[in-house]
């Protein structure tokens, strides 16, 4: 395994291939090498979503075929995963029917490319001890977990874990999905003085408790379900009416409906508004407790008290977070496959559920928790998404954890902001009490932090790669 810096230059607005090296070594690579190599090689990528463009380029032009996934790969052929600009693995048979793998940086890890070495190697070097051998966050998580539950090895485990968590064909489960994402609202303005407050670990902290296994089993009545099970019911609602005072977390606009939902958002919806309703179907499941103990003790309170780095904890971290979206990935995915006129086609295939109930679970009793807490404080509120929250006043912190037992789960006082604007969801600008500037703009790349007034103003300016028709990878000036 390496790490394989990158250096581009820019002429004109378009990119050109300048420098590729081991970053350790700094052993210089010329694209014709990994076509000639003679060992199977993995390099974690800077800026693979560049590189892709001249790698493909220069398979293409040598007779390379494209094949939608690295099963099918045979002598001279490469796949990759991802799309357009968003290329995050790239694999290669090569003439001497060797694997070259490239993976990008921040898949992997979920930090960005250090430009020192010592921050990148201490990561690779962790990941290789732990055996931490995929190319993603969720599929390493995976594996860990089914390896501190089953004590078995990956093939192994896989086949031990779906006496637990089988394959299921539930079309209810699928329909529930839509409403346990994450609650999001804001106010849009430039405000002053704005208390910063979110939850740590917020997913996780969910797994602590009993969580569902096994298949579902259908009930009739709500008063039949056991206290401990968890469900997903499917019903008909009536006559429906908002209450005072509690967030419309729904956004249902019609007094009649259907509608799915974990047990949960349920209970929480029946606090919210005032409805009649008729059940259509009850899935409920067995849960079970301490199933993730193990995973999550070691990876979020271990090595947040062992680990000083703090690349090292955000790796971790985050390394715990992405079990739960992998256990609700989604069962229809995308290839790409390009041929030799530079034309792409996506091949949609299905793959094999791992087990919606517990994603369904977890989302929907942390996004009930989530909106509880704000019910208590939504006069102040001016800006929350799905674990976080601004407020025009401050909160007793105790008060906010007077029902949280853990700090996994805890809310806590991220700060002050001085000032602050908020264009929407994921876009806001602010500065803190101690200067520090606070940038949160998604679908921009921007080459300097904005402050609110910048941000308000929109005095400033941002970048996107885009790929021609020709494959070329231009950098697109956008002024807003």
């Amino acid at each position: 395994m390496e790490l394989l810096a990158t250096k581009f230059n820019l002429i004109n607005n378009q990119y050109y291939l300048d420098k590729l090296y081991n970053q350790e070594s700094g052993e210089l690579y010329q694209l014709p090498d990994f076509l000639n190599m003679k060992e199977n090689k993995t390099f974690y990528v800077q800026n693979l979503s560049i590189l892709h463009v001249f790698l493909i380029k220069h398979l293409l032009n040598n007779n390379y075929k494209c094949y939608e996934n690295y099963k099918k790969l045979k002598k001279q052929s490469f796949c990759y995963s991802g799309k357009n600009a968003n290329i995050t693995s790239l694999f290669i048979k090569n003439k001497n029917n060797k694997t070259i793998i490239f993976v990008d940086f921040k898949t992997k890890f979920g930090v960005e490319f250090s430009d020192i070495l010592e921050e990148n190697k201490i990561l690779l070097d962790f990941a290789i001890e732990h055996h931490r051998e995929s190319n993603s966050l969720g599929t390493d998580a995976f594996n860990e977990f089914l390896h501190t539950f089953l004590y078995a090895n990956n093939i192994k485990a896989r086949e031990l874990m779906r006496e637990n968590y089988p394959v299921l064909h539930t079309p209810e489960l699928d329909e529930c999905k839509q409403y346990v994402n994450g609650y999001q609202y804001i106010k849009k303005g430039y405000y002053n003085n704005i208390y910063s407050y979110d939850i740590t670990s917020s997913y996780p902290a969910q797994l602590y408790n009993n969580t569902p296994i096994g298949k579902p089993i259908k009930f009739f009545n709500l008063e039949d379900i056991p206290e401990s099970y968890f469900y997903v019911v499917k019903f008909c609602y009536f006559n429906l009416q908002p209450k005072q005072n509690k967030i419309n977390f729904l956004d249902l606009t019609n007094k009649d409906g259907i509608i799915t939902l974990t047990k949960e958002l349920f209970i929480l919806m029946q606090d919210t508004y005032f409805f009649d309703f008729s059940i259509i179907s009850i899935n409920a499941f067995k849960t079970r407790s301490k199933r993730f103990d193990k995973f999550l003790n070691k990876n979020i309170k271990e090595y947040k008290e062992q680990q000083t780095n703090k690349r090292l904890r955000t790796y971790n971290k985050l390394f715990a977070n992405s079990i739960v979206g992998y256990f609700g990935r989604n069962t229809i995915k995308e290839y790409h496959i390009i041929d030799k006129t530079l034309k792409e086609k996506t091949i949609n295939k299905t793959i094999e559920s791992i087990y919606l109930p517990l994603y369904l679970y977890v989302l929907g009793s942390a996004k009930a928790f989530f909106i509880r807490t704000l019910n208590k404080y939504s006069n102040s509120i001016i800006y929350a998404n799905t674990d976080g929250f601004f407020t025009t006043a401050s909160i007793d912190i105790n008060m906010l954890n007077q029902s949280v037992t853990d700090s996994i789960g805890s809310f806590k006082f991220k700060g002050i902001y001085k000032d602050l604007y908020i264009e929407s969801i994921n876009g806001y600008a602010g500065i803190f009490d101690n200067g520090k500037i606070d940038n949160t703009i998604s679908g921009m790349t921007l080459e300097q932090l904005l402050t609110p007034a910048q941000y308000q103003q929109k005095d400033f300016t941002y970048y996107i790669n885009i790929i021609t028709a020709h494959y070329d990878i231009l950098r697109m000036i956008v002024i807003p």
